[in-house]
């Protein structure tokens, strides 16, 4: 038995009937929580990754080899990443499949997650899928329990945007008074919401708790990140430079001495919102009862008939990306299959788990919690069922109606809030020259997968604030970035 660390590295060779380990990780302690490499009998082994780890363990399989890590930069010293154009042209088009990654033989897998390999053949288990309760908890209680969880006299940073969860993780904190605690909100005072500072700023002064800023410089977004590389383009690739910004003005503030972070991203996912076509349909199969006082709910929240949502996402053909070849569109051609795919609320929370693994970028010295993908807040949000999430005032209702119980603000109401498209407009309009080269003589393009003068005027569109940034406009970008980084490997 041996543990990986976050930069661990293990090859497994298959010798005749067994399997070798090839040499020890690196001594010291890891950062994170250590998934444990077993060889269990001869030509199998398994993996399995602690519910709450921080980072995506790696399995690559090549040749008679399969080499396992936390870091993709040991696996591509140790081993060749190929390109795989199918699964490029998955992600431009949002229908990658689980555990998928840029490359051949490679996949990623989040925390929950139990691997085996028996006489060649990669299966996979997730704890998370299992996961039910009947219990009914009020989020806000569930809350402050996995935040206590940091040590009574640690130094706490929370990633605090005035949004809800960001807002009821600062009041869950606070109520832990011990803890040195600072919010520390970034801020692009371009953007589309320029009230949302202001309000974090009077969250902040109401709780008493410290408050800086950091301003979001457009030249820190859309970069070539040089350490903890993803195998697949995410947007927490683009906002990369944000966010490391965000962890020098905390080191600054707390001069040095270790610190802990909280992140809010997830709530969306587990408790739904906005709520998706899927959702609206699983009502309509699971509780029919249910339906019609649903769904009139949802043309309440959000001003649009839930059947045209339900025919946007499943009677139209099948969308596919304009800035895709011929070529990449017959590698994959679809039938009419409808333009979402259909997930369960188990896939949404998935999908936040991976995100949350994906953007770990620290330096192995700060620890980053993101209580809304632990194990004991999704049991919570399951206990309630999908028509229960919402009403027809507010999306995610169970957790703001136990919020406002526990702490009594009505800081949990706000509707909206402030994004980030205009930031990237801008960044992408300064550097565009730069982007279109990186377009056009891309390994995308070298591949034959862009069509290259729409991937142009996309860009442009996006340039000139004619239109946000696609999801394949900014996944085809992250590709490229994330390709070019590996690329600068072989040349460190």
């Amino acid at each position: 038995m041996l543990h990986v660390g976050a930069n661990d590295m293990v090859r497994l060779r298959r010798d005749g009937p067994a399997i070798m380990i090839e040499g020890p990780p690196p001594p010291g302690p890891s950062v994170v929580s250590k998934p444990m490499v077993t060889v269990s009998e001869p030509s199998d082994f398994e993996i399995a990754i602690p519910e709450g780890s921080g980072r995506l363990l790696y399995v690559m399989s090549e040749g008679a080899s399969v080499y396992v890590s936390q870091s993709l930069e040991r696996i591509a010293h140790a081993a060749p990443l190929v390109l795989r154009p199918l699964s490029a042209v998955r992600f431009i088009e949002n229908r990658n499949g689980l555990h998928e990654t840029l490359f051949a033989g490679l996949r990623s897998f989040p925390a929950g997650t139990t691997v085996r390999y028996i006489n060649g053949t990669i299966s996979v288990a997730w704890a998370y899928d299992s996961l039910r309760d009947t219990t009914r908890q009020n989020p806000a209680e569930v809350l402050q329990d996995i935040v206590a969880s940091v040590e009574s006299d640690a130094l706490v940073g929370i990633d605090f945007s005035g949004g809800l969860d960001s807002t009821a993780i600062l009041h869950a904190v606070r109520a832990l008074a011990a803890r040195r605690l600072v919010a520390c909100t970034w801020h692009d005072p371009h953007g589309s919401a320029p009230d949302d500072l202001e309000w974090a700023q009077r969250i902040a002064k109401q709780l008493k708790v410290e408050h800086i800023v950091v301003l979001i410089d457009d030249r820190l977004l859309l970069n070539v990140p040089s350490r903890s590389i993803p195998g697949m383009p995410t947007s927490a690739l683009a906002f990369r430079g944000v966010m490391d910004n965000r962890q020098e003005a905390l080191r600054s503030h707390f001069r040095g001495a270790p610190f802990s972070t909280i992140n809010g991203h997830g709530g969306d996912q587990v408790f739904l919102d906005p709520v998706p076509a899927e959702v609206l349909l699983s009502i309509l199969r699971r509780t029919p009862s249910k339906t019609a006082s649903a769904w009139r709910a949802y043309r309440s929240l959000y001003g649009i008939d839930p059947l045209r949502v339900m025919w946007h996402a499943y009677g139209r053909a099948v969308h596919r990306s304009a800035l895709l070849s011929a070529y990449a569109r017959a590698l994959q051609p679809l039938a009419r299959e409808g333009g979402a795919k259909l997930h369960r609320r188990h896939a949404l929370i998935r999908e936040a788990i991976v995100q949350n693994s994906a953007s770990f970028h620290g330096d192995g010295e700060v620890r980053t919690i993101h209580p809304f993908t632990d194990t004991r807040m999704i049991r919570c949000a399951l206990a309630y069922q999908d028509h229960e999430l919402f009403n027809a005032e507010h999306s995610r209702h169970p957790l703001r109606r136990g919020l406002e119980q526990r702490y009594g603000h009505c800081d949990f109401f706000r509707k909206g809030k402030g994004h980030m498209t205009g930031a990237y407009q801008r960044a992408i309009r300064s550097r565009e020259s730069d982007f279109r080269d990186m377009i056009a003589h891309g390994r995308l393009a070298g591949e034959g997968l862009i069509n290259i003068e729409a991937a142009h005027r996309a860009l442009r569109r996006c340039a000139m604030g004619y239109a946000g940034v696609p999801h394949d406009l900014m996944t085809l970008l992250c590709a490229e970035l994330l390709l070019k980084a590996l690329e600068n490997l072989k040349h460190a």
